[in-house]
């Protein structure tokens, strides 16, 4: 589903995000 696939992109991209502006 592009739906769920998308949605777990942006979960990862905001984690990675996180993480670096620690």
């Amino acid at each position: 589903d592009i739906l769920e696939a998308t949605k777990l992109l942006k979960e990862l991209k905001d984690r990675n995000l996180e993480l670096k502006a620690k």
